[in-house]
């Protein structure tokens, strides 16, 4: 069981994440600095790194829960073209009808 101190901490971090990850998404990670995290969830710069070793490490902190999404998103979507290469279209019933026309970026 956690106590009020540590609920506390969990917040201020996933909040410190959440700023990060929205400023990075806007802007991109070359473009935002520590410094506008820090301001942006109402943090010192000495807070920031209290939780977070590097700028890196925050634009790093999601890579668990993104690569879940990554993989449910590819578990849930329709089969592949059966032929193993995206074709220019498949019809709605999953029946592929590549062999008649193009792949995507062959010349026609």
């Amino acid at each position: 069981m956690q106590g009020l101190r540590e609920l506390k901490k969990a917040a201020t971090r996933q909040a410190i994440s959440d700023v990060a990850t929205r400023l990075f998404e806007e802007r991109g990670f070359e473009q935002v600095t520590v410094a506008e995290i820090a301001a942006a969830a109402a943090v010192s710069v000495k807070t920031v790194f209290n939780y977070f070793g590097n700028k890196e490490e925050l634009f790093f902190d999601r890579d668990d829960e993104m690569l879940e999404g990554m993989i449910r998103t590819l578990s849930e979507r329709e089969p592949a073209c059966p032929r193993r290469r995206r074709c220019a279209r498949c019809c709605s019933t999953g029946r592929c009808r590549s062999r008649q026309l193009p792949l995507v970026g062959s010349p026609r």
